[in-house]
């Protein structure tokens, strides 16, 4: 009979076999999920602003080539506006002929699901997942200038979190296809591409502004380890 330390080691050494962690960085565009003119006139038009992707993954294989993948991440969720005819926004000041970039931070922690295909004897693999995702914005900000006056110059305006008036709480879905290459037996560089897309829709820049959702699209790479 084998003594509880040795069983417990062999336990042990059985799941971490299984789990992978990493770093990741991200990079893309993020907008409104709506269509570019569903804002009211005074709002003016959107499209995308660029936005970033940065945190850790952490997978455990839960049965063939299908695992978990969660983690925790920095996400950036925005949109640019223009054409609109409103001096302030979300308590920043706007110029004539604005063109305004609206960025929030969220801490968010994804839930997926992943499936693995391996290739080339193993040394390659394709993947996809698809799940989702919850986060909550820690700061955010509005970069303004104007379009049509140089006497304006550009100003950036962080906004206050203690009274913003709209939900901080972001729930989402998320999914995204992967390629890996083994760099040895427990180092794997990855290459990404992550879709995210707002669950539901809310007041997100005014109170007229209408309920809308956020959409990201990121490219990027990352390392994880095999523990």
């Amino acid at each position: 009979m084998y003594p509880p330390c040795h069983c417990f080691y062999n336990v042990f050494s059985c799941l971490t076999a299984q789990t992978t962690a990493g770093l990741r960085v991200l990079t893309g565009s993020s907008s409104l999920s709506s269509e570019q003119n569903a804002l009211p006139v005074h709002l003016g038009t959107h499209t995308p602003v660029a936005s970033t992707t940065f945190g850790l993954v952490v997978e455990r294989k839960i049965a063939g080539r299908i695992s978990f993948r969660s983690g925790i991440q920095q996400i950036q969720r925005g949109t640019s506006l223009k054409n609109g005819t409103i001096d302030r926004l979300l308590g920043a000041l706007l110029p004539q002929d604005y063109e305004a970039e609206v960025r929030t931070n969220y801490l968010e922690v994804p839930l997926a699901l992943k499936f693995c295909l391996p290739l080339g004897q193993s040394q390659i693999s394709i993947s996809g997942w698809g799940g989702i995702t919850a986060g909550y914005i820690l700061t955010g900000s509005i970069r303004a200038r104007s379009s049509s006056s140089l006497n304006f110059q550009l100003t950036t305006t962080k906004l206050d979190m203690a009274t913003y008036a709209f939900p901080r709480f972001h729930l989402g879905y998320t999914g995204g296809l992967g390629m890996g290459i083994n760099l040895g037996r427990q180092m794997q560089l990855r290459l990404e591409v992550d879709y995210n897309r707002s669950t539901e829709k809310k007041a997100i820049l005014s109170p007229e502004s209408g309920k809308h959702g956020y959409q990201s699209l990121h490219f990027g790479t990352g390392v994880v380890f095999r523990l």
